[in-house]
């Protein structure tokens, strides 16, 4: 049974396609506290990612309640801490707010070099046509909620290049999600993990 692994070789399972089964890998991850689902995604390095990527395929419908859940008070932020394939600047935080809790998340990136590239602001939604979940860096709030950075459009440089694509998100679990930068027509090589670890 999965849930009797430690965070490491939970993750560790993953260096092979066949090394865990999608299902024991939810259940094994909803077993574990915020910390300790935090230790397994700082666990993981590329070859992870991508087996993830592919097992998470099909395996929950997207729904922005697994982002932002139900119930939480008006302004709240709820931080995704994540880790992603590059060999460099490759921890940071998604934090997302659901405006009056519609149909869509607001949300910006927090990272060592956000000094550099910017907020990295988007707009996040399931599309209907394709049941599938983006974050849209070509949109932006229209004001930045109380306490988080100002606003600012993700073009030119370095904002257009750290941030010219939309990111596909797959659910894995209540708490966990595997993502991959893309322009829908042509998907990258990169990817990353997060799990939803505080509110603020």
């Amino acid at each position: 049974m999965p849930s009797i692994d430690s965070p490491e070789s939970l993750a560790a399972r993953l260096d092979t396609p066949d090394g865990i089964a999608i299902e024991d890998l939810h259940q094994a991850l909803d077993a574990l506290d915020a910390d300790g689902r935090l230790t397994f995604v700082r666990a993981f390095r590329k070859q992870r990612h991508l087996n993830l990527w592919n097992m998470a395929k099909g395996h929950m419908q997207a729904d922005l309640d697994n982002i932002v859940p139900p119930g939480l008070a008006a302004g709240s932020t709820v931080v995704f801490e994540g880790r992603n394939s590059m060999a460099m600047f490759n921890l940071f935080q998604k934090r997302f707010q659901r405006p009056d809790g519609g149909d869509a998340v607001w949300g910006y990136n927090e990272h060592s070099f956000r000094w550099f590239s910017g907020p990295g602001y988007f707009v996040g939604n399931v599309e209907q046509d394709s049941e599938i979940f983006y974050l849209h860096y070509d949109q932006q709030p229209p004001s930045a909620p109380d306490g988080w950075p100002a606003v600012k459009t993700n073009t030119g440089f370095p904002r257009g290049v750290v941030y010219g694509y939309d990111d596909e998100v797959r659910p894995v679990s209540a708490h966990v999600v595997i993502g991959m930068p893309t322009t829908k027509t042509a998907a990258g090589d990169q990817y990353f993990v997060a799990t939803r670890h505080l509110v603020l």
